[in-house]
């Protein structure tokens, strides 16, 4: 996959795909050492991969919408708007679910929730889950609209 990346295309991934999952891969990291390379549910936290995808999904948005002037096409821009209103719509729920998690897993932390903590799991799923659509759509809409990256 690397590999078919070239030039502006694999710096564009680099800033608006791996660098807002950095903190997700570094935490891993840093808890899979500390567990001596045990693999569990806590590994990787669901609130920091939804923080993550939530800022991924701002990045690209924003991405989409200052390269607008550069399409001469109505239909064009068009589809570009929409698609930026998906990594919007994805911002929002990535941000909500980051929320809910870290609520729930609160409430189960100082005992104020009944059925906190089995909610909670469930949202982290979602977000285990969850994460592959924005990524997928990003690296799709960079290739549809030749997005490149601006330093």
């Amino acid at each position: 996959m690397i590999s078919r990346l070239r030039g502006a295309t694999f710096a564009w991934v680099l800033v608006h795909v791996a660098y807002p999952l950095l903190p997700v891969l570094v935490e891993g990291c840093i808890r899979l050492v500390a567990s001596n390379f045990v693999i569990e549910l806590g590994t990787f936290k669901a609130s920091t991969l939804a923080m993550s995808i939530g800022l991924l999904s701002v990045f690209v948005g924003q991405s989409l919408l200052t390269s607008e002037h550069l399409l001469a096409d109505d239909e064009e821009r068009a589809s570009l708007r929409g698609s930026a209103t998906l990594f919007w719509m994805f911002a929002i729920v990535s941000f909500c679910l980051f929320a809910m998690i870290v609520l729930l897993q609160g409430m189960a932390e100082y005992g104020r929730g009944g059925d906190s903590e089995q909610l909670s799991t469930i949202f982290e799923f979602c977000a285990f889950i969850g994460w592959v659509v924005p990524v997928v759509f990003a690296i799709r809409t960079q290739k549809s609209f030749k997005l490149r990256a601006s330093f």
